[in-house]
């Protein structure tokens, strides 16, 4: 580190399991949003969640005008626009709307069913799709509210399936999809989420490539805070990556990196301490 430069501080964290615990109550974070404000350290928040559940925490967490986060696996960035200077990034679609501008990295919905009608019209009685999944019973499967289960269905950039079998055929399944040019993952093994071909590494690229444009005096310094499978893209590019939970496959492809912080258990308890540990790495380095 140049101990003659400032340092800018940006955490790229994913929110379930990290953010937010199994009851998905705002409420609980909000010890670590304060601390997080009260630094100015710049928070993305980086989800499979759809933009209007990533908002509904937003206004909970009182984050308005200072925004930045990555919706449905990577496809989607949002950036207010107080934060940046111009539309970023003349090679990727970019959106002027709302408060923000939007940076387009992923298919629309209704591109990706195309691609898959036949798979969902021949799988029908096997696999419960997007269409079919009411709020009710969305929540009945994630234990989610009922509210937020609403938005959770409100996909712009990806689908997803519930499988009612879990044998050799989902493998095929999700094979047939991956083989058509897009993606398949899942978190808890009950939803999964089908998207183009982009990830949460992807799009934290992007946005990293953006605000250090913004930051150019400043050492930029990136957090990343991940639990799942599809975080390992995230944690890959960040200079720190804090995992929480159990979880080997994470661990196993971080072990290259020189800094890596394991908190044994999940949410915003275990989030907090992770990141005021790899903050303390941060500003040991710069003393």
């Amino acid at each position: 580190m140049n101990d003659d430069r400032t340092y800018k501080l940006i955490i790229v964290t994913d929110m379930d399991g990290c953010l937010l615990d199994k009851t998905y109550d705002y409420r609980q974070a909000l010890p670590a949003i304060n601390f997080i404000k009260k630094q100015d350290f710049i928070l993305i928040l980086n989800t499979s969640k759809t933009r209007y559940e990533v908002e509904y925490y937003i206004d909970k967490w009182n984050l308005r005008g200072k925004e930045i986060f990555i919706v449905e696996n990577g496809a989607t960035i949002f950036m207010n626009k107080s934060l940046v200077k111009e539309a970023p990034l003349e090679r990727y679609t970019t959106i002027d709307t709302d408060n923000y501008f939007s940076v387009i990295l992923g298919l629309r919905r209704d591109v990706i069913e195309k691609k898959i009608k036949d798979i969902i019209e021949s799988t029908s009685d096997e696999i419960l799709w997007l269409k079919n999944i009411t709020p009710k019973h969305f929540s009945e499967l994630t234990g989610l509210p009922l509210y937020l289960s609403e938005k959770a269905l409100m996909r712009d950039f990806s689908t997803l399936f519930h499988p009612l079998k879990k044998n050799e055929r989902l493998q095929e399944t999700i094979e047939k999809i991956e083989s058509r040019g897009l993606n398949v993952s899942t978190g808890s093994g009950i939803i999964y989420l089908v998207t183009g071909r982009h990830d949460k590494g992807l799009a934290t690229k992007t946005v990293l490539d953006l605000l250090r444009k913004e930051h150019i005096s400043d050492e930029v310094i990136t957090i990343g805070v991940g639990d799942g499978a599809n975080d390992l893209p995230m944690l890959l590019v960040t200079d720190i990556s804090v995992v929480l939970g159990r979880n080997e496959h994470l661990l196993n492809n971080l072990r290259r990196k020189n800094y890596v912080i394991h908190i044994p258990y999940k949410g915003p308890d275990a989030w907090f301490k992770g990141v005021k540990k790899a903050v303390e790495i941060v500003f040991e380095g710069a003393a």
